[in-house]
């Protein structure tokens, strides 16, 4: 990689976004771990990095420092997970798992089926710690899948974004909360119990309604991946320019 491709492009807060960075958008290749950082950081929604350090830490208490203080007066938590450990921070896949307090629930969305479900059910437990929470139910969402084996960090940033603006909608539209905690639909998948499975988890199968559905299920996402990609790649260039930086 010449000097050129991997020059600074901006700093935005936590977020160093590096030319190879922004050209893995363009190239249609795996997206670095800083573009997703990049995005969440706008959204002010939880850092790849500090999922990471809840996930692998040995010491709870000190990941507690790492967490932003207002977490604890959030009705939902959007927090990126990948299959990276202690030895690989960068992992494989991305996935997103989404606390939906009010219903005491989390919310799991996959673009690979439940490749992640192994490091979501540990990311739970950890939540679960540091939240003080003794018991949760973990639904898995029906999502539209990813036609290819580069675009699960895509999908990731599509499915935050197409809930965040449908739960903006509904608290617009002054809808009365809503009572999910009776369980999710019948025709989700439920996670299968086994006893290695975190003693906070349990499922029900009886019906949430037709609004759950609505609200929560993402089977047709609005917009491509693709286009997805070039969106974010504006975003960055504006901000890349405002830093005094040539984007490409």
């Amino acid at each position: 990689m010449s000097e050129k491709q991997d020059r600074l492009l901006l700093v935005y807060r936590s977020n160093a976004i590096y030319y190879s960075d922004a050209a893995s958008l363009i190239r249609g290749d795996w997206i670095e771990d800083p573009i997703i950082g990049f995005y969440f950081n706008r959204l002010f929604l939880f850092q790849p990095s500090v999922i990471h350090l809840v996930a692998n830490t040995t010491d709870i208490e000190d990941a507690r420092t790492s967490l932003p203080p207002e977490m604890h007066d959030k009705d939902y938590l959007f927090l990126p997970t990948n299959n990276g450990n202690s030895y690989n921070s960068g992992g494989s896949h991305w996935s997103l798992l989404v606390f939906d307090r009010p219903n005491n629930v989390f919310r799991y969305y996959d673009s690979m089926s439940s490749s992640n479900l192994v490091s979501t059910k540990l990311m739970i437990e950890r939540i679960c710690m540091l939240l003080k929470i003794q018991k949760t139910s973990l639904i898995i969402e029906k999502c539209e899948q990813q036609q290819n084996d580069l675009d699960c960090g895509i999908y990731t940033l599509l499915y935050a974004k197409t809930l965040i603006l449908r739960l903006l909608a509904l608290s617009k539209a002054n809808t009365p909360p809503l009572n999910l905690s009776s369980s999710p639909s019948s025709s989700r998948n439920s996670p299968r119990s086994n006893s290695s499975s975190s003693s906070f988890l349990s499922s029900s199968s009886s019906s949430g309604g037709d609004l759950d559905d609505r609200l929560w299920s993402i089977e047709t996402l609005e917009m491509s991946a693709r286009k997805k990609r070039k969106e974010i790649s504006k975003i960055i260039s504006k901000y890349s320019k405002s830093n005094r930086f040539s984007f490409f």
